[in-house]
C-alpha cells in the first residue's frame, strides 16, 4: 500500500474520538420505540401495550388476543387481523430546546406499509412502501415538553382493492403487486397469509445539523496484481461555501493514505477522493482465498471545527457475470478476480412471516449455515424482503457471494407514474445502501415475471380485453428493463444486471442451453430424480423438493399424532396444493411405504436428499458447461413442511448434510450401469491434490465383493472422469449391492459416495447392530457390524444438536459425532433398517 507518515497521527486520533463522542451528542437523537399502544382504528376499543419494532399479530399476540398462528390450524382463524385498520401512538417529552433551535425531523427505518402518521394531531406523513424508509421535516410541529405521535395502518388488502379499481383489469399474477409490501405475506406455497402492519423498524427523531455527510461509498476504478485505484465518493451538506479537509486512514497499519483539501459549496457537493492500494489483498469467494477488508477511515473536517468520521469496510475483488453466446446457446457464470467460479449455494427466504420479530442473529446464521457447507453464493428472492446490513456485513465475512433480486415476483406490476416513482425511491435506496459490500455480485430485476408472461398463461387471461397485452407487456419493459437497470447504472455501475430469473423456465428447450434456468419437472411435473442427470442447463437458481421437518418441530405445530390426510393441523402447515400427495409419491418411487407419523418424517428427508444429491452431483459433473446451482430453498418463514433444508427453529433435516457434504471442494460421483462403473471427480480448488481413490463394491452384510485401488491426482477447478471399469454385476437381481467410492488426499482428508443398483427403499438390509460410546470430549464413537445407511441420532431434548447426521455407516470404521444440548441417556440411534423392517 503507498502510504505516507502522517505524524500527528496517534493525536488525530484521540481527538477524533474526543470530538466524534461529542458531536454525537450535539446532534441530538432520541429514540423513540418505547410507550407505544395500539387498538382497531376508528373505535373506542381499550388502549393495549405494543412493541416497536413490531406487528400486529405479535402485539395481538402479546395481549392474549389471538391464538398463535405458528401453532395448529390457528393461522386460517386469523384473516380478520388483515381486514382491519389499526392505530399505533406514543407520547414523548423534550426537556431541551436543542430540538427546537434545528432543524428536526422524524425518521421512520421502516413502516408496513400503507400509514398516515401524525404529530400532535397534524398529519405529517403519507408512507406506501415497506422497503423504503422515511425522514419527515417535523421542526413546525415538534414542541417543548410533551409530544404525541400517532400512526393509523390501513388493511392491506383493502388498499389492493382501492388500487386495482385504477386498471380495468386484474393483472395476471397476485394481489401483492398492487402494493410494495412482501409478496410471501400474501401466503405462498411455503408460507401463511399474515398481511401484518406496524412500526416494524426503529423510529427516531433527531436535530438536522448543518453540517453532514450522504452517501459515502469507495469505488474500485481499476484493480489488478499490482495495483487498486480507489475513489471515495460522497455528498457533504454545508451551511456555507468552505474550505474542507478529506483524510482516508487505514486502521489496520494506524497510518494515512491520503490527506487532500475540497471546496464545498452551500447546500451539496459531491466529493471524489482518489487514493491507489499497492500489491493489494484481494476479496475471495468461500473456498477460493480469504476474505480480507481493509479497515478504512475517511476524517472529513470542516473550517469550523466540525469533525466527520466514516468507517468503512473495503473488499477489494474484480467479478464479473459472464453470458457469451457459443454453439449451444449462451453462457451464464461468475468470473472473481479473472477466476471462473463454480456457484454452489441456496435461494433464502425472510427468516420469518413476522419480519419484525427477525432479529440480526438470524440473518447473520443464514451465512454461517452456508459457510458450514460450502456453499459461496445465496440468492435473496424476490417475493421476500431485502436483509438487513447484518446479512450482507457476514456474507462479505464469510465469502457469501449474494444473488440480489429486486423485490418483485411472479405476477405483472403496475406501472403508471406514481407506482415507479414509489419504485425508483425504494431501488434508489437499496442500491445505494447495498453497493459498497463485496458480496454483492449482481441486481436482478424479478422473479419468474418473464417466465409466467411466456409460459404460464398470463397472456391469455388479457388478451381479449382491448389493448391489454400491448400495456401490459410495455409497463413491464418500463420497470424491468429501463427504470431498474438505470438505477443499478447509475449508482452501482460496476454491477450486472439481469432483468428476470430464470431467463427461461422448465418446460422450454431454451431453458438448458441458455442463461439461468428454474427447473420444476421434478416436483410439479412429478418426473423422477434421474431426469436432473439429463436436464442440465448453464447455471440452476431453482430446484427444489420438499421433506418434513424435524420432528420436534412438527410436534411445536402438530399435537394431533395424525399423519396426513387425516390431520388438520398438518394440513394447515403444508401450504402447497398437492404437497403431501407429491411426497407419498416420490416416497414410493423410491420404494418407501411409511406407516406412521414418525416413518413419513424420516422417509420424506431421506427422499430429499437423495434427490438434492442427484441434482448437484448432476450439475457440478458438468462443469464448465453447468458453472451455478442454487437449491430451493435453505430456511423457512415458519415451521413447515416445505422445500427447506433448515427448518424455522434452525434444525438442519437430512438433506442439509447431504447438501454440506456434495458442496465439498472436492466431489466424487459414481456412475453405474450394465456395462461400467465410472467414478467423477470434481474439484474446486485452485491446486491438484494427490491421494489415493478406493472403488469397493459391498453386500448389505458388508463384504466386499470387489475393489480398485490406485493411486489418483484430481484436477484443479475441473470435473474429470478418474476410473472406469467393467460392470460384473446384474443390477436388476443386486438388491443386496452397493457400490462405495472413496477418495483420501495425502492430508488424511476423505472424500466419498455411495451408489446403489437399486431402488433404496429395496435393499435387501441386515440389523447394522450399531454401537455407541462417548470419549473423554464428549464426542459420540459410532460403528457397526453391518453397512447402515441414514443413520439418525434423535433426541426429545429441545436443544440437542449434531455435527453430523442421516449418513451412511460401514463395518470396520468409527464416526465421530460432536453433541451438544443433548443427553447420552436420551439419545435415539434409528438408521433405515429400523424404519424399513416394520
Amino acid at each position: 500500500m503507498e502510504i505516507k507518515w502522517n505524524k500527528r497521527f496517534v493525536f488525530i486520533i484521540a481527538l477524533l474520538l474526543l470530538t466524534l463522542r461529542t458531536s454525537i451528542a450535539q446532534e441530538g437523537v432520541m429514540l423513540l420505540t418505547s410507550g407505544w399502544k395500539f387498538r382497531k382504528a376508528n373505535t373506542i376499543e381499550k388502549w393495549l401495550p405494543a412493541t416497536v419494532p413490531g406487528n400486529i399479530y405479535s402485539d395481538l399476540l402479546a395481549n392474549k388476543l389471538i391464538p398463535d398462528p405458528y401453532v395448529g390450524c390457528n393461522n386460517s382463524k386469523l384473516k380478520w387481523v388483515d381486514e382491519c385498520d389499526w392505530e399505533y401512538q406514543t407520547q414523548f417529552t423534550i426537556n431541551s430546546d436543542m430540538f427546537l433551535r434545528s432543524e428536526t425531523e422524524l425518521e421512520f427505518k421502516g413502516l408496513d406499509t400503507y400509514a398516515k402518521v401524525y404529530l400532535n394531531d397534524s398529519l405529517i406523513l403519507t408512507a406506501d412502501n415497506m422497503f423504503r424508509s422515511w425522514k419527515v421535516n417535523c421542526s413546525n410541529y415538534v414542541k417543548n415538553g410533551g409530544n404525541f405521535l400517532k400512526i393509523i395502518f390501513k388493511s392491506a388488502q383493502k388498499q389492493v382493492e382501492e388500487q386495482a379499481t385504477k386498471l380495468p383489469y386484474r393483472l395476471p399474477g397476485g394481489d401483492w403487486a398492487y402494493i410494495r409490501k412482501p409478496a410471501y405475506n400474501f401466503g405462498w406455497d411455503w408460507a401463511p397469509t399474515l398481511k401484518t402492519c406496524g412500526i416494524w423498524k426503529k423510529v427516531y427523531l433527531r436535530t438536522k445539523p448543518d453540517f453532514y455527510i450522504e452517501n459515502f461509498y469507495f469505488k474500485i476504478a481499476e484493480l489488478n496484481e499490482s495495483k487498486a485505484d480507489i475513489e471515495a465518493i460522497f455528498e457533504v451538506n454545508s451551511p456555507k461555501k468552505q474550505q474542507i479537509s478529506v483524510e482516508i486512514i487505514d486502521n489496520n497499519s494506524r497510518t494515512s493514505i491520503i490527506e487532500q483539501k475540497a471546496d464545498v459549496q452551500k447546500g451539496k457537493t459531491q466529493i471524489q477522493t482518489k487514493f491507489k492500494i499497492s500489491n493489494p489483498k484481494l476479496w475471495w469467494p468461500n473456498g477460493m482465498g480469504s476474505q480480507y477488508q481493509y479497515s478504512l477511515s475517511c476524517r472529513v473536517l470542516n473550517r469550523d471545527g466540525k469533525l466527520i468520521v466514516i468507517d468503512k469496510l473495503l473488499g477489494l475483488r474484480k467479478l464479473e457475470i459472464v453470458t457469451k453466446p457459443d454453439s449451444i446457446g449462451s453462457s451464464f457464470y461468475i468470473k472473481v478476480n479473472n477466476k471462473p467460479l463454480f456457484s454452489k449455494g441456496a435461494n433464502i427466504v425472510p427468516p420469518n412471516s413476522l419480519i419484525s420479530a427477525v432479529r440480526d442473529n438470524e440473518w447473520i446464521a443464514l451465512a454461517e449455515n452456508a459457510q458450514r457447507c460450502n456453499m459461496n453464493m445465496l440468492r435473496v428472492w424476490g417475493g421476500g424482503i431485502y436483509p438487513p446490513d447484518a446479512f450482507y456485513e457476514a456474507c462479505s465475512k464469510k465469502g457469501i457471494l449474494v444473488w440480489q433480486d429486486f423485490m418483485f415476483a411472479c405476477s405483472m406490476y403496475p406501472w403508471d407514474s406514481l407506482f415507479l416513482k414509489n419504485v425508483r425511491l425504494e431501488a434508489t435506496e437499496q442500491v445505494q445502501r447495498l453497493r459498497g459490500f463485496p458480496c454483492v455480485a449482481l441486481w436482478c430485476g424479478n422473479n419468474e415475471i418473464d417466465e409466467g408472461w411466456h409460459n404460464w398463461g398470463w397472456i391469455k387471461q388479457v388478451d381479449t380485453i382491448q389493448n391489454a397485452t400491448k400495456s401490459i407487456w410495455s409497463g413491464y419493459n418500463s420497470l424491468f428493463n429501463e427504470l431498474l437497470p438505470t438505477i443499478v447504472k447509475n449508482y452501482d455501475p460496476e454491477k450486472f444486471y439481469w432483468p428476470s430469473s430464470p431467463q427461461f423456465g422448465w418446460g422450454r428447450k431454451e431453458s438448458m442451453k441458455s442463461g439461468d434456468s428454474h427447473y420444476w419437472g421434478v416436483w410439479w411435473g412429478l418426473e423422477p430424480f434421474s431426469v436432473f442427470k439429463t436436464k442440465i442447463p448453464r447455471f440452476m437458481s431453482e430446484y427444489g423438493f420438499q421433506g418434513f421437518p424435524d420432528a420436534r418441530t412438527v410436534l411445536s405445530f402438530s399435537k394431533d399424532g395424525k399423519t396426513f390426510p387425516d390431520s388438520l393441523e398438518l394440513l394447515s402447515h403444508q401450504k402447497h396444493p398437492v404437497g403431501y400427495q407429491t411426497i407419498s409419491k416420490y416416497m414410493q418411487y423410491t420404494g418407501f411405504y411409511p406407516k406412521t407419523l414418525e416413518d413419513t418424517i424420516y422417509f420424506s428427508q431421506v427422499v430429499q436428499s437423495i434427490g438434492y444429491r442427484t441434482a448437484i452431483e448432476s450439475h457440478r459433473v458438468s462443469m464448465p458447461y453447468c458453472m451455478g446451482t442454487l437449491y430451493w430453498q435453505m430456511n423457512d418463514c415458519w415451521p413447515a413442511v416445505s422445500w427447506s433444508g433448515i427448518d424455522f427453529y434452525g434444525r438442519w433435516k437430512a438433506v442439509q448434510y447431504t447438501i454440506r457434504d456434495v458442496y465439498r471442494p472436492i466431489l466424487i460421483s459414481l456412475n453405474i450401469n450394465n456395462e461400467e462403473i465410472a467414478a467423477n471427480t470434481v474439484s474446486d480448488n485452485q491446486t491438484p491434490t494427490e491421494g489415493e481413490l478406493k472403488v469397493l463394491v459391498y453386500n448389505t452384510n458388508g463384504d466386499i465383493l470387489k475393489r480398485w485401488i490406485n493411486p489418483a491426482i484430481v484436477k484443479p477447478n475441473i470435473s474429470a472422469q478418474i476410473l472406469k471399469v467393467a460392470n460384473e454385476f446384474n443390477i436388476a437381481d443386486s438388491s443386496n449391492t452397493f457400490v462405495y467410492a472413496e477418495f483420501e488426499s495425502k492430508d488424511g482428508e476423505q472424500f466419498n459416495t455411495y451408489s446403489f443398483y437399486c431402488k433404496q427403499g429395496n435393499l435387501k438390509l441386515i440389523d447394522p447392530e450399531i454401537k455407541v460410546k462417548m470419549d473423554s470430549e464428549n464426542n459420540l464413537i459410532l460403528a457397526c457390524n453391518h453397512p447402515a445407511f441414514y443413520v439418525q441420532l434423535s433426541s426429545t431434548l429441545p436443544s440437542f444438536n449434531v455435527d453430523n447426521n442421516y449418513f451412511n455407516m460401514l463395518p470396520e470404521k468409527e464416526y465421530r459425532v460432536k453433541m451438544t444440548g443433548g443427553d447420552f441417556k436420551d439419545l435415539v440411534i434409528k438408521s433405515m433398517w429400523d424404519y424399513s423392517k416394520k
